[in-house]
């Protein structure tokens, strides 16, 4: 008897901090046939080394925020054709999706196609379900959320919370204080408040700030646009202070890396919901 097709998973996540939390579950999906789909981010290039990897066009309703809404419907476009020509070629058997809006479209193309979708709201929503959420939940057949806050909106959602309480002894650190909008969209409210505190004095320790692509890069202070995820990780490993936009990537990357300065600490555990998806996984390849 012929041996069954090995399931193909889809791994779609805008890049930053969204496909981050993917490679935290990949002991779920490493066995089996997968693809990425994300942005052509300095994390999604690392990725490409390793991985099959498709990158589609970035779309977020942060463009429009920030007076681009134009820009922002021409990507989206794009980024839907791109969409098809992935999925109609690739053909996954399932789709586990970390959000966000660049992945959306190819979240829609694979469930039209017959595909399982999984969809998990972002580590960064603690108490409403993010835009993401709220227009790929219908088409999930399976939800999962990482508050159980979020239960009142998701009643049906698997609820995998990965706070985790530590008492340990908080490694050395140096002092240096990280600020960082995540990889994509710049925040430069967050950067020149850090700016205007560092020039008033109140900020005593060495200053590294990532600030996004077309970032404010004040005068004073050391900024890049975007990291390699091996340095953000060094970085966040020597830092005693870090100042984020509040995304999924640098929350979970920061509570792991830093942790605070008083225990009990909190960190980031991907078992639970690791066990989940591959459980998921194995009756996908069983049918």
């Amino acid at each position: 008897m012929p041996s069954k097709r090995k399931l193909r998973v889809c791994l779609a996540a805008s890049g930053g901090g969204h496909v981050r939390q993917l490679l935290d579950l990949s002991p779920a999906w490493a066995g089996h046939d997968h693809f990425f789909v994300t942005e052509r981010t300095a994390l999604g290039a690392s990725i490409a080394k390793e991985h099959r990897t498709h990158f589609v066009e970035h779309v977020a309703l942060g463009q429009a925020r920030l007076g681009s809404p134009v820009r922002m419907a021409f990507a989206a476009v794009r980024n839907f054709f791109q969409s098809a020509a992935i999925i109609l070629r690739e053909r996954p058997g399932v789709v586990i999706s970390t959000g966000a809006g660049s992945v959306y479209f190819s979240v829609l193309w694979a469930r039209l196609l017959g595909a399982r979708v999984v969809v998990i709201e972002s580590f960064a929503r603690f108490d409403r379900l993010s835009a993401f959420a709220r227009i790929a939940g219908p088409l999930a057949h399976h939800k999962v959320v990482q508050s159980p806050a979020l239960s009142a909106f998701w009643p049906d959602a698997e609820v995998f919370d990965p706070l985790r309480m530590i008492d340990e002894p908080r490694p050395a650190k140096k002092p240096l204080l990280f600020a960082t909008v995540g990889a994509t969209l710049p925040f430069d409210r967050l950067v020149e408040s850090v700016a205007a505190l560092k020039r008033r004095g109140e900020i005593p320790e060495e200053i590294l700030v990532q600030t996004g692509i077309g970032g404010a890069a004040p005068a004073g202070l050391e900024t890049v646009e975007t990291l390699p995820f091996d340095e953000v990780l060094a970085i966040l490993r020597d830092a005693d202070i870090v100042v984020c936009h509040g995304g999924t990537g640098s929350l979970i990357t920061a509570l792991r890396e830093v942790r605070s300065h008083e225990p009990p600490r909190a960190t980031s555990d991907p078992v639970a919901l690791t066990t989940y998806l591959t459980g998921l996984l194995s009756k996908a390849q069983a049918r």
